[in-house]
């Protein structure tokens, strides 16, 4: 008897773990620091390698610099902010489209869920970003409304300029490249119009960014005098008391 209903009982289903949604990407597109949220079925093993995940442009070419992080059943992805001005050098280009590809079984690599389900195949997402004329091409998505504030200058002191003639001004947020222009020195003991200092923006993240700027030679003390076009990520207005900081000559 126990042979019998053996026989006849079927096998258990498998379980897999699945896409159940493409989070933001049900938008039309996203602005270029916006993060690729996919959700899953279940909470998802943290323990992702990175050749899990590959990303490719419309000709098909594997794009670099991007991370990506697991929140409980989301896989977040977020590429590197750009430094040029016309915001090409970002990991996602404005106005481009991306497929995100995720591994599945039978790839050792496959994604997996904390209680051990895996993908049952590869699942590709695809993506868009917003062109560069877009207003939201950038956004801010911390909803801060603070200041962006320079880390590294104080205001007490003169700042003695390096040999190297560059200087090195480190913010506390993101600086929206769009906005990076001339900066101005100043030069305290002559009455003369302000000198144009070319300022490039040197690297750029959501926890932070640095600008160098080309200081040209001269004598006693001067100001440097920050452009009043620079702005962070979503419009974020440089501090007022930190646009101009004092400097002194290493000659």
């Amino acid at each position: 008897m126990f042979l019998m209903l053996f026989a006849c009982s079927k096998p258990a289903a498998l379980s897999y773990l699945q896409v159940v949604d493409e989070g933001n990407l049900s938008q039309a597109a996203l602005s270029i620091n916006q993060p690729i949220q996919i959700k899953f079925s279940s909470r998802i093993n943290p323990d992702i390698r990175k050749s899990a995940i590959n990303i490719s442009n419309s000709r098909q070419e594997s794009v670099d610099g991007y991370s990506f992080k697991v929140i409980g059943d989301t896989l977040e992805i977020t590429g590197e902010l750009p430094t040029a001005a016309n915001l090409s050098d970002a990991t996602f280009k404005p106005g481009e489209a991306y497929l995100v590809n995720i591994k599945g079984l039978p790839s050792m690599t496959s994604v997996s869920s904390l209680d051990g389900l895996f993908l049952k195949t590869n699942v590709a997402v695809q993506v868009s970003f917003l062109k560069l004329d877009d207003d939201s091409v950038l956004s801010a998505f911390d909803a801060t409304t603070e200041p962006l504030r320079v880390l590294n200058l104080g205001k007490q002191h003169a700042i003695t300029v390096p040999q190297t003639q560059i200087l090195s001004v480190r913010f506390g947020a993101a600086i929206d490249p769009r906005t990076v222009a001339d900066s101005e020195l100043v030069v305290a003991r002559d009455n003369q119009q302000p000198i144009a200092c070319p300022t490039k923006l040197v690297s750029n993240a959501m926890s932070g960014a640095e600008l160098e700027i080309s200081i040209p030679d001269f004598t006693g003390t001067a100001y440097i005098v920050l452009p009043s076009s620079l702005e962070g990520i979503g419009g974020r207005q440089l501090l007022r008391s930190m646009r101009q900081f004092r400097l002194r000559s290493a000659n």
